[in-house]
């Protein structure tokens, strides 16, 4: 609980840092006839109204400057979060995508298994779906490391690979 915390918990100690300090400054201007530990200690938990409620209200500040930093902290960890879940898809989805890209190619090309038309427009549908999933990932990994990336048409995305499936026949 503290290391999930640690801004916050951060923010009220500095409250209550600047809470002694006060006090000791307090003792050391002479607010009080006698010094020591007695008038510290009295400064400390008995102070006057003013002086109670500017430490209440740097207490409050250190905290609620805690609060906003654990915040911020917190979204970038669910952004570093997210970061390593799309990386990790990424990883998972490239060698399926690479493999229905090849085989789907070999089925259309290969002059033994010659298909009728309706089976070149399903194959070709399995390449165009496959290009455009290999192009969302390629997107999502350059926008995740800050570049810009357009892909206009599939031959940037697969280079040296045909467009279409019925190109492939031609």
């Amino acid at each position: 609980m503290i290391a999930r915390y640690k801004e916050i918990i951060f923010g009220f100690g500095l409250g209550f840092g600047m809470w002694l300090v006060d006090a000791a400054m307090h003792v050391q201007i002479g607010a009080y006839a006698t010094s020591g530990a007695a008038s510290f200690i009295k400064e400390l938990f008995y102070p006057g109204p003013a002086q109670l409620f500017f430490r209440m209200l740097f207490l409050a500040m250190a905290t609620f400057f805690g609060l906003i930093l654990w915040r911020s902290h917190q979204q970038q960890r669910q952004a570093r979060t997210l970061e390593e879940t799309v990386r990790r898809l990424d990883r998972r989805m490239t060698p399926p995508i690479m493999l229905i890209l090849g085989y789907s190619r070999v089925l259309v090309t290969d002059p033994m298994l010659m298909a009728d038309s309706s089976t070149r427009d399903l194959l070709e549908g399995i390449y165009q779906n496959a290009l455009q999933l290999q192009r969302l990932t390629k997107e999502a990994l350059a926008a995740e490391a800050g570049e810009t990336m357009v892909v206009s048409s599939p031959e940037q995305v697969c280079a040296g690979k045909p467009t279409s499936v019925s190109r492939a026949l031609r």
